[in-house]
């Protein structure tokens, strides 16, 4: 999409953002498990990856840490730091650097 607000970063990144705050709202509303919200969160992680350079899809990893770990796993923005928070804080970084990384045309230099 040459000439358009999605070849800016940081407006992909921003729609990342958003992605991740629409999941936390309906899942909060909803009550949906853990399970489910961990994938969810790390099906944008690998969306955002796809789009977005190393520095900010790792961004929106801990970013869609944060929103599963303060609306999912538990409510009102409460974020801890418990082993299981741990590990899904690993696997969305990890998906997140990963898919950037591995992309075809990543530039790998720009963080």
């Amino acid at each position: 999409m040459n000439g358009s607000l999605w070849g800016v970063l940081a407006v992909r990144a921003g729609v990342a953002e958003a992605a991740m705050f629409a999941l936390a709202a309906l899942f909060a509303r909803l009550g949906v498990g853990v399970v489910t919200g961990v994938l969810a969160y790390a099906a944008c992680c690998v969306l955002a990856g796809i789009v977005l350079t190393v520095g900010w899809a790792c961004a929106v990893g801990v970013s869609g840490w944060a929103f599963l770990t303060g609306f999912v796993v538990n409510a009102y923005g409460r974020l801890t730091f418990a082993q299981s928070d741990l590990e899904h804080l690993a696997l969305l970084l990890a998906l997140s650097a990963a898919v950037s990384l591995l992309r075809p045309g990543s530039q790998r230099s720009r963080v």
